[in-house]
C-alpha cells in the first residue's frame, strides 16, 4: 500500500491536504484548514 501526500500551502492561515492512497480502492481525500499554523 502506497500512500502520497501532498500538502499545499497558499496562505499562513490556508492548508490543503490531499491524500492518495494506491488500493485496489482508491480514495481521495481533500482536507481545508482554516487554523493558523507557525
Amino acid at each position: 500500500m502506497t500512500t502520497a501526500i501532498t500538502m499545499t500551502s497558499t496562505t499562513p492561515m490556508t492548508t490543503a491536504i490531499t491524500m492518495t492512497s494506491t488500493t485496489p480502492m482508491t480514495t481521495a481525500i481533500t482536507m481545508t484548514s482554516t487554523t493558523t499554523r507557525t
